[in-house]
């Protein structure tokens, strides 16, 4: 009798193509917040930062919504945010 050994292959992660119809779909989404909320939404002041996310989809989506490209370590109420706080630079 012959023993086989089956692999299981776990699918790579795809990259994501960038829609521009569903990114426009997610700025009108906002928009709305805006109208029911009765707050405004700053996308001159608003960043968009990314986790495994290719630059090229990244900047096209940065390009269609007009917000700021943000990278971690960032300051959000003047506190560091996504950095190393061992480290004395981090303060």
């Amino acid at each position: 009798m012959i023993k086989r050994e089956i692999e299981t292959k776990t699918p790579k992660p795809k990259t994501p193509k960038c829609n521009p119809i569903n990114i426009r779909a997610l700025k009108v989404l906002l928009l709305h917040l805006e109208v029911t909320s009765g707050l405004k939404v700053n996308f001159h002041k608003s960043m968009l930062l990314s986790v495994n996310i290719h630059d090229s989809w990244l900047a096209e989506t940065v390009s269609i919504i007009n917000c700021k490209l943000g990278k971690l370590p960032f300051l959000y109420l003047g506190l560091p945010i996504g950095g190393d706080p061992r480290k004395l630079k981090f303060w």
